[in-house]
């Protein structure tokens, strides 16, 4: 994202993808300081549902097409993440 003085930057994250069906893209979580002599810092801050919570798009999102994700439980996606993107722990029981 190109320099915007007195801004912050919001990334989309996957989670909310699947409840806007893709109107929402999530975000790459990239932070590349292309000015020179000038510090830019990048401060991560996750919002999460409850475990419990069932995810799937919204009835707004899908008015005009069909859902592209099946209903799951946060604990269940969250768990199917982590384990995507950390090999070494798959198989780990699920979580709540």
């Amino acid at each position: 994202a190109p320099y915007v003085p007195d801004s912050f930057v919001l990334n989309i994250g996957d989670g909310l993808a699947r409840w806007t069906n893709d109107r929402f893209n999530s975000t790459p979580h990239r932070v590349i300081n292309r000015s020179a002599g000038r510090d830019r810092y990048s401060i991560g801050m996750f919002f999460d549902p409850g475990l419990d919570t069932v995810i799937e798009p919204l009835p707004r999102f899908t008015a005009d097409e069909p859902a592209r994700y099946p209903p799951i439980r946060y604990g269940d996606y969250f768990t199917m993440r982590l384990d995507a993107n950390y090999p070494d722990r798959v198989g780990v029981a699920a979580m709540g």
